[in-house]
């Protein structure tokens, strides 16, 4: 009972108890073994200032005892998947937002880098990455005015004045050949890259193979940031292995992964749709077949935009840093050896999806997509036997190999 009573009055006071000092004097030889177990109840309760308690800080609200080490927070944290960050701008936003945001905001002694530093870090780089989505969408908006809408007015007269000179009457059946056979253009009119659907339609597909990998890297890229646990405490983002040096980017707060997807995976999304169509408009009007692969390789520019501009402009320390950085996910429980197969089944029905997919898109481009972004309006195909013929009777000079090429 006695007990009891010291357990409620010692946290109200820090002083020993008047009440210990009356019972005492009425039993005396209980006194030492009741002054022992008030010392005992004593030495369990939280030192006092102003006969107030005060409580050591748990590990949500305290400093991190080592770089925000979360080992309360969940289950599972020493078993997980490592996932290095992208090697380019949109990386090195993902990482600034989360390593230097956490510890401007969490900072302590401990950390190497003290606030301001990692303020401009993270301003630099996002200004980088700013300056990264501005080039791209400039690229973007300006070839249409600059490349393909002057491509498409060239083979729009090309076809024009051929459709008033071999079609008089206005109508294909009229076709006239003596003006076909008279037609000084020829060669311009059949390097339009619609004469050539079949090798048109093989770039256009290996085009929208090179966007599928894009759209690939960053549906990954958006699973990772999502398979990440949440956390509402920002010292339990990131934690630091003392043994191999490496960050972990273990937990993300909510409000920072809705910043981290519209910053950047929303924008890299937005950047491949429009690549996209741009690059299917570009090399449909071609006027050239040997600028058609070339077309396509300059198009490929545009998406490594945001890799020369982590290359040529972030510092070297950054990169370290980076290097130093992983995205950790919780690992997914081990599989039966059914849900093994039926995953692999999985990716095998994906993957046809993707073929399938990528074939039609060229295919509905091609056909009905002209009504939608025409090139070569009430185009109907005419051409293409007539550049088809001249082509198999054009034949390479010095067949043998020998000297053709006489003097005089």
């Amino acid at each position: 009972f006695i007990v009891q009573i010291g357990n409620w009055a010692l946290p109200l006071r820090c002083d020993p108890p008047v009440f210990y000092g009356w019972y005492a004097a009425r039993r005396l030889n209980l006194r030492r073994s009741h002054m022992a177990s008030a010392s005992a109840i004593r030495a369990s309760l939280p030192p006092c200032i102003n006969n107030l308690p005060i409580f050591d800080h748990d590990e949500d609200s305290s400093p991190r005892s080592e770089t925000s080490a979360d080992t309360s927070d969940g289950e599972g944290d020493s078993d997980g998947e490592e996932h290095p960050l992208d090697q380019d701008i949109y990386g090195a936003a993902i990482y600034t937002m989360i390593h230097d945001g956490e510890s401007i905001v969490t900072w302590s002694e401990q950390d190497v880098l003290d606030r301001r530093t990692n303020l401009v870090q993270i301003l630099f780089v996002m200004m980088a990455l700013l300056v990264n989505f501005t080039l791209q969408f400039l690229v973007l908006g300006s070839s249409f005015g600059m490349v393909i809408n002057p491509l498409k007015r060239h083979i729009r007269e090309v076809y024009s004045k051929f459709r008033s000179e071999c079609f008089p009457a206005g109508a294909f059946p009229a076709f006239n050949w003596t003006s076909w056979a008279d037609y000084p253009n020829k060669d311009g009119l059949c390097n339009i890259a619609l004469t050539k659907t079949d090798f048109l339609a093989a770039i256009l597909w290996i085009w929208t193979l090179t966007m599928f990998e894009e759209m690939k890297k960053i549906e990954h890229q958006a699973r990772v940031l999502l398979s990440i646990r949440p956390t509402s405490n920002p010292y339990k983002m990131v934690s630091r292995d003392e043994d191999t040096g490496v960050f972990r980017i273990k937990r993300i707060t909510p409000c920072l992964r809705a910043a981290l997807i519209c910053t950047v995976v929303v924008p890299k999304i937005m950047i491949v749709v429009f690549l996209t169509i741009a690059g299917f408009v570009w090399l449909t009007a071609t006027d050239l077949f040997a600028d058609l692969i070339l077309n396509a390789v300059a198009l490929g520019f545009v998406i490594h935009i945001d890799e020369q501009i982590y290359l040529a402009l972030l510092p070297n320390s950054v990169k370290a840093q980076m290097a130093r950085t992983v995205l950790w996910s919780p690992r997914p429980p081990e599989k039966t050896a059914k849900e093994s197969e039926d995953e692999i089944c999985n990716e095998l029905m994906r993957s046809f999806f993707y073929l399938v997919s990528s074939v039609a898109i060229v295919a509905i481009y091609l056909g009905p997509g002209q009504w939608l972004f025409p090139i070569l309006p009430g185009f109907n195909g005419d051409i293409d036997l007539l550049c088809k013929e001249r082509r198999a009777v054009r034949k390479p000079m010095c067949i043998d190999d020998s000297d053709c090429f006489p003097v005089g």
